[in-house]
């Protein structure tokens, strides 16, 4: 699955999935540093990434129930 920003149309609500949206941020994150950086679990910029995809998840999840 590719990453695709949340958005509206006449066809309802598109919101990203939690995996999508680490999956973008690892790609974002290997585009500036190369695709040799360090991501595992225990990396801070793992860590950060996750946090990230933690609140962007939440926060879409929480604005489309109020759309809904």
């Amino acid at each position: 699955m590719s990453y695709t920003p949340p958005s509206i149309s006449a066809t309802g609500v598109t919101i990203p999935r939690y995996q999508q949206i680490m999956g973008y941020l690892t790609a974002q994150a290997q585009a500036i540093f190369g695709s040799d950086i360090y991501l595992g679990s225990d990396s801070a910029d793992y860590q950060m990434m996750s946090t990230t995809r933690t609140r962007a998840s939440s926060r879409t999840r929480t604005s489309t129930s109020r759309v809904r």
